[in-house]
């Protein structure tokens, strides 16, 4: 007795593959858009974040916390920011790294 399985190829086309991959980018952008927002809400007080919008240059006179937020997390999200944002980053952990030496902590004013 010999059994014979056809096997069927793979009926996705290359479209049907691309569309899978970019729905899957959108979701990591959305993924990553939340988290964002939710590390500023809670991790951030309102002057900090005034801080990083001087940083950036962007008006945040009579904004409320959560529109801030949601302004920071657009500005960051722009790849045309991607340098500012690093450099900020960048310049925010020095900072941190200097507060928390025991001899220089005295020369930072904090934020």
């Amino acid at each position: 007795m010999n059994i014979i399985i056809n096997e069927l190829p793979d009926q996705e086309t290359e479209t049907e593959i691309l569309s899978i991959s970019s729905l899957e980018d959108e979701m990591s952008v959305v993924d990553s858009t939340i988290a964002m927002e939710m590390d500023y809400s809670i991790n951030y007080t309102l002057p900090m974040l005034h801080h990083i919008c001087g940083f950036y240059n962007l008006s945040y006179s009579r904004v409320k916390k959560n529109d801030l937020v949601a302004l920071l997390v657009e500005f960051e999200q722009n790849s045309e920011n991607i340098n500012m944002v690093q450099e900020r980053k960048r310049l925010w952990y020095y900072m941190q790294e200097l507060k928390a030496n025991k001899y220089l902590s005295k020369y930072i004013i904090s934020m």
